[in-house]
């Protein structure tokens, strides 16, 4: 992939070091986080954040791609998947995306709501986790488990990123 140095960390983080020359003519790094990356950064790094993490990733020249940050409900108190299906059926849906809401599966299977495409600069999803899990024959300890993500990619992905470490402290309130 064009990079001299590649560490693979766990099962699910890579990182690729000594890549293609920026704009700045500095070499780049790539860092990937599959799947149960997340989690597996949090064991391996007790001591450390995410702040951490993008701090020194910032300081190896990385060019942030994409970048997930998602609320996990588990409750279901105040809001159901089933409930925005409803009003999407009924046509409700917001014009900040540029295509219209796509629902993808069904209530009984494990439903997805896709604002956005996987090419858009801005995608949100909202998905039946817990179904998803179960699929994929992963252990779960929960009943109800709906997430809300919003995929940034690009040159939103690297907004994102430089407005958490910027505002770090802010955010940790």
């Amino acid at each position: 992939n064009n990079y001299n140095y590649q560490y693979i960390l766990g099962e699910n983080i890579i990182l690729r070091l000594d890549g293609p020359m920026n704009d700045c003519y500095q070499r780049t790094c790539h860092f990937e986080m599959k799947g149960e990356g997340c989690r597996e950064f949090e064991v391996r790094c007790k001591e450390k954040n995410w702040h951490d993490l993008f701090i020194f990733l910032v300081c190896l020249n990385a060019k942030f791609k994409r970048i997930d940050i998602a609320i996990d409900d588990y409750s279901g108190e105040d809001i159901q998947l089933d409930y925005i299906y409803k009003k999407l059926k009924n046509h409700y849906f917001t014009s900040v995306f540029k295509s219209n809401p796509k629902p993808i599966g069904t209530l009984e299977d494990g439903l997805t709501l896709q604002f956005g495409t996987n090419r858009s600069d801005i995608e949100l999803v909202i998905y039946d986790k817990l179904k998803e899990r179960i699929s994929r024959k992963k252990e779960v300890d929960k009943e109800y488990w709906v997430r809300y993500e919003m995929r940034f990619r690009n040159n939103n992905a690297e907004k994102i990123v430089l407005m958490l470490v910027r505002d770090f402290d802010k955010l940790m309130i």
